[in-house]
């Protein structure tokens, strides 16, 4: 299957109008969203391949990147100019942010394919959210305790208008309202509750909820996406 058919991904991270991001106002919490059985192997060096973009460029993006290997993490990054031998194959710019979830990148159908898309590697929220698809983390709305109720007439009049696959009822309800009967996304664990700081947050317009309230993921980890990559990686 392509990648677009495969990822839960509207990875959008714009601002929206009646978008709360995380503040002085929102206490964080200690939860994440991961998916079961594609985590990577603790103490494991994960080598990225960029198929384009030039070495400034690939620099920015690992710095961020490394972000997420916090102390205690056991996992390492680094390059590679070797595409059979990566784990995550990355690509820089065009229209799309979006990653396959952690360990599908192994899968033979994705093979010496790009993995990771961001379309400006100088948006730190935007990588930080790709590459915590590519750590195995998951939308942090798929939890059980997202707080607000779906405008379900809203998300799918405003998703339609991109075309594609967004014309399909049944893409927009396995990829924002997490039903999923054809088994297409993977199973998740709710390691840590809702997190509304998360990087992993997706962006919600206040129109697609009911109660009118917007959502936009952090610019930085928050102590909630940093509790959850230690329980999955600890040392």
């Amino acid at each position: 299957m392509a990648i677009e058919e495969t990822n839960e991904w509207i990875c959008s991270t714009v601002d929206v109008e009646g978008g709360i991001r995380p503040g002085s106002k929102i206490k964080p919490v200690m939860r994440g969203m991961v998916a079961k059985d594609l985590r990577w192997d603790k103490g494991q060096t994960l080598k990225i391949y960029f198929d384009n973009g030039d070495k400034s460029q690939h620099q920015t993006f690992m710095d961020i990147a490394n972000l997420w290997i916090i102390d205690g993490v056991s996992l390492k990054l680094e390059t590679t100019d070797d595409i059979k031998g990566s784990n995550i194959r990355a690509s820089i710019g065009g229209k799309l942010n979006e990653s396959l979830v952690g360990k599908q990148t192994t899968h033979p159908d994705y093979k010496d394919k790009v993995t990771l898309k961001v379309a400006n590697v100088t948006n730190q929220s935007i990588v930080l959210h790709e590459f915590g698809h590519a750590l195995g983390l998951v939308h942090e709305h798929f939890h059980t305790d997202f707080p607000y109720h779906w405008d379900r007439d809203a998300v799918y009049n405003d998703l339609k208008k991109l075309g594609g696959p967004w014309t399909d009822a049944r893409y927009i309800d396995r990829h924002v309202f997490h039903e999923d009967p054809a088994g297409k996304l993977p199973a998740d664990d709710e390691l840590t509750p809702f997190d509304p700081s998360s990087v992993m947050i997706y962006t919600i317009p206040s129109n697609w909820t009911v109660e009118k309230k917007g959502l936009m993921p952090g610019k930085e980890l928050s102590s909630g996406d940093k509790d959850t990559i230690l329980k999955l990686y600890r040392a």
